[in-house]
């Protein structure tokens, strides 16, 4: 606690100061005055806790400093010393709310005392003012969560049926809406997949809320915004009568946000309008509408504002899928980047030639076709140099992020030309693990005289003609060739280095026969071991 003390005689002060051991008491004395005008400047600049003042001060008494703070600020507590015995002065002092009163000669027993209940007090208050400020905290957390849980729960519900009324979604989140009409306006934040990041999409959503405060609050019942990894949902409750007004309203939030993402380069804001319903339960259609809306900036541009729907249709493209399941079934089989992009680029092709292709039903069928792109590879166990889990996931991150119909049949081919050069790599990786293994096994053992292509197939778990095609393949040569060329460089090596004889070479590197190895030996380097020992040895 911060204490001023205020007396006009100076010793009274210092006794104070004397009386006390401050710091064990958890308090600390911050200034003394000794008039009235000088305390009223201390207590201003120091904001103290506690003041401890003389009744009588030259310029201002106590009780008329006490009266002004009072009147300005609450929070500090008086302790009022007077060598006054008058009723009147304690009276008014007790009128003033001051803590406690002490006559002069001060004793020290009774001012700890005081010190003390005061201390308590203080403890006591700001404890209380710290659980009423984390109480009123949780209770706006816990009240902002439920609203947001009614997006969850309506306005992103699948449903067809209504999902409450008015009164019960009042009730259990929050609201105050009121009979009316109910509306959905999404605000799109589409970015290059690389210049994504979430301080972005938070500040263009601070700029939302702003814009819609400012330009919507004064027609609705009621207002909230959702904000999402690259979306931002506001709900709106409204008269009808206000209904030509919102949408002007509208029309200006998407006017401020334009000016506003242009201060971010890299991102694009569309805003779309779903449609009005009078039934809050259907919430969830106007969501959907708005949706719609928006899909139709990947035909057209966007920084525009989209409420019209384009004709809706079943889904139209399970004929388009097949044939690309189909098609990079077999691009797959191959690993055939190439074959797999042809693939993409016909089914972008084969969608955008449908009449009754919108934004919406484009999106979801590039994305329906990397889904069924990464079941395949499940299935068939493939690698990919990454958790395909979490491919996926990006892969449906970056296609909602993308503006145009060209981002998006780009990002579809780049993604399957990545993956199957990705399981290209790994399946040749696959297919050199027992190579090396089998290489490393002529390497350790080749001194022994029955190693043979079946024994080490067998260590490496493979066919052994087809571990003959596959070492061949890999290494260039035979392993018979293979074999022999370690055993001869290690032969060159014991007839530089020691004085073996020719015999002993030749069963080090694993010939029996002494004339065998010599033959071997001179088709290979050229010269008899002999002669070989003569010029290196």
């Amino acid at each position: 606690m911060k204490v001023v003390v205020l007396d006009d005689e100076e010793k009274v002060c210092c006794l104070i100061l004397q009386l006390v051991d401050w710091h064990s008491m958890g308090m600390e004395v911050v200034g003394t005055a000794y008039n009235g005008i000088d305390g009223l400047a201390l207590v201003e600049r120091e904001k103290p806790d506690l003041v401890i003042t003389d009744i009588r001060m030259p310029g201002l008494d106590g009780l008329e400093l006490i009266r002004q703070f009072r009147e300005c600020r609450d929070g500090i507590d008086f302790i009022i010393v007077s060598g006054y015995h008058q009723f009147e002065y304690a009276h008014n002092a007790i009128r003033y709310g001051v803590e406690d009163y002490l006559l002069k000669p001060i004793k020290k027993d009774e001012l700890i005392a005081v010190l003390h209940k005061i201390a308590e007090q203080n403890h006591q208050r700001v404890s209380a003012e710290r659980t009423n400020r984390e109480l009123t905290a949780r209770l706006e957390s816990t009240l902002e969560k439920l609203r947001r849980d009614f997006f969850h729960d309506c306005v992103f519900s699948s449903t067809a049926e209504p999902v409450a009324d008015l009164k019960m979604i009042n009730e259990t989140y929050g609201y105050h809406f009121r009979e009316g009409l109910f509306q959905i306006i999404i605000i799109k934040i589409d970015c290059p997949p690389a210049d994504y990041s979430e301080g972005m999409v938070r500040m263009i959503a601070e700029k939302a809320r702003s814009a819609s405060h400012a330009f919507l609050e004064r027609f609705s019942s009621d207002l909230e915004l959702h904000v999402g990894k690259c979306r931002i949902h506001i709900l709106i409750g409204y008269s009808e009568s206000e209904r030509h007004e919102v949408r002007k309203a509208v029309k200006r939030i998407n006017d401020e946000l334009q000016v506003q993402g242009s201060i971010f380069e890299v991102a694009q804001v569309t805003v779309a309008l779903g449609r009005a319903v009078e039934d809050i339960g259907r919430i969830a259609e106007s969501g959907r509408d708005a949706e719609t809306a928006l899909g139709q900036r990947l035909f057209s541009q966007t920084g525009h504002l989209y409420e019209e729907l384009p004709p809706l249709f079943p889904n139209p493209c399970n004929d388009i899928l097949a044939v690309w399941n189909r098609e990079i079934e077999r691009a797959c089989e191959l690993l055939d980047a190439d074959e797999a992009v042809a693939a993409a680029n016909r089914l972008v092709r084969s969608v955008l030639s449908r009449k009754e292709c919108s934004g919406v039903l484009f999106l979801d069928t590039v994305q329906e076709a990397g889904h069924r792109l990464f079941i395949l590879l499940r299935n068939r166990g493939e690698e990919a140099g990454e958790d395909l889990s979490a491919l996926e996931r990006r892969f449906e991150h970056e296609l909602d992020l993308l503006p145009g119909v060209d981002a998006v049949s780009d990002r579809l081919c780049a993604l399957v030309k990545n993956l199957l050069k990705s399981m290209a790599e790994s399946r040749s990786q696959t297919e050199s693990r027992p190579i090396r293994e089998a290489r490393r096994y002529i390497v350790d053992h080749f001194h022994e005289n029955g190693i043979s292509l079946e024994q080490v197939a067998e260590q490496v778990g493979l066919n052994p003609s087809y571990f003959s095609l596959m070492f061949k393949r890999e290494t260039g040569s035979g392993f018979l060739e293979s074999l022999t060329t370690v055993r001869i460089d290690y032969a060159k090596e014991l007839l530089r280095s020691s004085k073996h004889t020719i015999a002993q070479v030749a069963s080090a590197v694993g010939y029996s026969d002494t004339r065998y190895f010599t033959r071997l030996f001179r088709r290979m380097v050229g010269i008899k071991p002999s002669e070989f020992r003569k010029l290196y040895g």
